[in-house]
């Protein structure tokens, strides 16, 4: 009887009374939710951005930044405006760690930071400022979609606000900014004025101007470049004079030929040497470049600049000369130059002018060699009918024979034939099993038979390539031709095992 009341109660009063289980403690208080709580707790936040004390502000906004609910970010994005640089901070922080944002807005709120009075603020804003960038662009975008499919891509220009602050943190009088900056630059969609380019051209900073020299090179025009990059040829860093002379390659009628006879002088021979190869890229002259090869020869050259050499032989006017120097590259003890120097060979179809030097080639002991003049026959199979396949055939690695069965393809079928026959013979399996499959894939004269006979073949491997080309070039003649080599020879053979999984004939 008790039991109908408690529950007649419990209908009468509603959800305030809870039914306790056994141990617990009755309580006639509502239950507090999660939402709840995380509201309050965003509430509090927000009245203590209130308080005079700049460190409780600071610890509300580190709290606030927790949360993703509009009212907490807001309160954050507010914080970017706080009068003291501990808050400001704070709010920064949280605002870039966030991992999506709710509007444009609020991604250029942050990046109006970039002239903070504080250093560490535009450290940190310029620091993702590319991030940023991509944030932005990527929230416009998908308003763009919302809007008018036709605009995505066409987003507006930022603020003038925001790019005038821009221009100006590659100003900044700190060089962590400054670098941030450049680096990022790319990623910024904001045109930086060409006197600020040219001014950092002469910053303290090497990094600086070692970033700055390429974009200043990139958007100047070259002449104007030529002249405002002058300074860096009296720069303290060799490394940055070496950036210059990269920069200074052939692009228009102007040749910047006074200022790299200037750098030709410099005392850092690395920084010299590289000067007189520019010059020689710029002005080909026979007898800069047979003084560079002198100095070639006595090892003065780094790598780089070596294999630079090597490659503005092609720059030579003079016929005669260049086909002598390279025949000269092609003997040179370095690997890496000579194959250099066979690219610069083939770029001028030399092959058949001194096949003496091609069948060299083939027999060079680097197959990095070797493999250039693979390719070159590879993409120009209509010179294969003036070589001596002999060389080919008879040479002593594997993978010019090897190269020799897939060029085979392109001469006529009666010297295929005879070719193939002959790499038939090749005393490296994988030689053959290839000139087999080509001899079959070519179908030339009598090669079921040729298939037929391999069934025979010493090898394990030759033989199971026949029987794959067996069955994808003969059809049912082939399916016949291994159901009859089954029943002659029996099924314990490893090849009568393989014949019938290929088959899928049931045990």
């Amino acid at each position: 009887m008790r039991f109908w009341i408690l529950v007649w109660v419990l209908g009468f009063f509603g959800s305030e009374f809870l039914v306790p289980l056994i141990g617990q403690v009755v309580s006639i208080q509502p239950i507090t939710t999660g939402v709840t709580q995380q509201q309050a707790t965003i509430d509090r936040a927000i009245d203590d951005l209130e308080s005079g004390s700049p460190e409780m502000r600071k610890g509300a906004v580190m709290l606030l930044g927790k949360y993703e609910a509009t009212e907490a970010r807001n309160a954050v994005l507010g914080a970017l405006r706080d009068v003291d640089p501990k808050v400001r901070f704070a709010a920064v922080v949280s605002v870039l760690g966030w991992r999506s944002y709710q509007s444009v807005a609020a991604v250029e709120a942050v990046i109006h930071a970039l002239d903070d009075p504080e250093v560490d603020i535009r450290r940190a804003v310029s620091t993702s400022i590319g991030t940023l960038a991509r944030f932005r662009s990527d929230l416009l975008n998908r308003q763009s979609i919302l809007l008018n499919r036709a605009l995505v891509g066409q987003l507006p220009m930022l603020p003038l606000t925001i790019q005038r602050k821009m221009v100006n943190a590659f100003l900044d009088t700190d060089v962590v900014v400054r670098r941030n900056m450049i680096s990022k630059y790319n990623y910024l969609g904001v045109k930086v004025p060409q006197e600020v380019f040219v001014r950092m051209l002469q910053d303290e900073d090497l990094e600086v101007r070692s970033s700055v020299l390429p974009l200043v090179a990139r958007h100047l025009e070259f002449s104007l470049f030529v002249e405002k990059a002058a300074v860096v040829a009296d720069d303290e860093s060799p490394i940055l004079r070496l950036s210059l002379i990269r920069e200074l390659y052939p692009r228009s009628a102007l040749k910047p030929i006074q200022l790299l006879q200037k750098l030709t002088q410099d005392a850092d021979p690395e920084v010299a040497t590289a000067a007189e190869l520019q010059l020689f890229n710029n002005a080909p002259d026979l007898r800069l470049y047979k003084s560079l090869v002198e100095r070639l020869d006595k090892g003065s050259l780094n790598l780089s600049q070596r294999t630079q050499l090597v490659q503005l032989v092609e720059r030579l006017e003079e016929t005669e000369a260049r086909d002598g120097y390279l025949l000269q590259f092609l003997e040179i003890s370095e690997e890496a130059l000579r194959v250099v120097a066979t690219r610069q060979f083939f770029k001028f179809d030399l092959g058949e002018l001194y096949p003496e030097t091609l069948a060299t080639l083939l027999e060079d002991p680097a197959l990095s060699v070797r493999s250039q003049v693979v390719l070159y026959y590879s993409r120009n199979r209509d010179k294969m009918q003036s070589l001596d396949l002999e060389v080919w055939l008879e040479s002593e690695f594997k993978d010019v024979r090897m190269a020799l069965v897939r060029l085979a393809a392109g001469l006529p079928r009666g010297e295929v034939a005879e070719l193939l026959f002959d790499l038939l013979l090749d005393d490296e399996i994988d030689v053959r099993v290839e000139a087999l499959t080509m001899y079959s894939r070519l179908r030339l004269d009598g090669f079921e038979k040729m298939l037929e006979m391999t069934l025979q073949d010493e090898s394990i491997v030759i033989q199971k390539r026949a029987v794959l080309n067996i069955l994808q070039l003969m059809g049912d003649l082939g399916r016949a031709l291994l159901e009859d080599y089954l029943k002659d020879e029996g099924a314990v053979s490893p090849l009568s095992l393989y014949i019938k999984s290929q088959l899928k004939t049931p045990k």
